[in-house]
């Protein structure tokens, strides 16, 4: 009998650690103010048809999430999404729900998130649920770790950085860059294209020390694809920040 109760606690014990589902992202290191894709695998075989919920938290402090994209379309469709941020909490979560367009051994999603110039390092970014057909999942989750630069919060300290720049890639009209400034200046911006070409400037009013957003119109029918380089000069400083733009 005894023997028997061994057994079947062992076994129980086994299908509990078979029916973790790995959740992988890896770590990275990341600059403030740039833009990072993360990419997340789900070690979770789905069949056509099945439904997905996977909800992230993540350190609202140092990151933002923009969007959260499957990395195969054609293989897994997109219902809805939904971004959280708790201005109260340390961490803020989004929840993405998906449907499988065909039979798949595992899962796999991109974060688009910004790096923000506040918040502590490292920052991180895991699964907290997951869900196929309704039915909740035990999660074993690896990684997400993001070690940034600097490692310090950006304070005011008399100089300008660039960053980030939205969308990216950009296949709108319209490009949203986000700035800080050291000191009080009037930024200027040039838009170089992919053979180091002017493509534009734009010139802001004068401004205070501290973080701004300026949207910049862009003439799309001008522009081919490829990687193009925004330029911020404040004073005799330079800032460049590469910008990729769709067709």
């Amino acid at each position: 009998m005894k023997h028997r109760i061994g057994y079947l606690l062992v076994l129980v014990l086994t299908n509990a650690l078979v029916a973790q589902t790995i959740v992988s992202i890896p770590d990275t290191t990341a600059y403030r103010g740039s833009v990072l894709t993360l990419p997340v695998r789900i070690d979770r075989a789905v069949l056509l048809d099945d439904t997905i919920s996977v909800t992230f938290e993540y350190s609202q402090a140092s990151l933002r999430i923009e969007q959260i994209a499957a990395r195969f379309p054609s293989e897994l469709r997109i219902l809805r999404s939904a971004i959280n941020p708790a201005p109260s909490a340390e961490r803020g979560t989004a929840t993405v729900e998906a449907i499988a367009v065909k039979v798949l051994p595992y899962l796999e999603l991109d974060i688009l998130c910004s790096v923000l110039w506040s918040g502590s390092s490292p920052a991180s970014v895991t699964v907290s649920a997951l869900e196929i057909n309704h039915s909740a999942q035990l999660l074993s989750p690896e990684g997400g770790q993001i070690t940034l630069l600097p490692a310090q919060a950006l304070t005011v300290e008399g100089r300008a950085s660039l960053g980030p720049l939205r969308p990216q890639p950009l296949y709108e009209p319209r490009l949203e860059v986000t700035y800080w400034l050291g000191d009080d200046g009037q930024p200027s911006f040039v838009l170089f294209d992919p053979l180091g070409r002017e493509y534009g400037r734009w010139s802001a009013p004068p401004q205070s020390a501290g973080p701004h957003t300026i949207v910049l119109e862009l003439e799309r029918m001008a522009t081919a694809a490829g990687v193009y380089y925004l330029r911020m000069q404040v004073g005799p400083h330079l800032r460049i920040a590469p910008c990729v733009i769709g067709k």
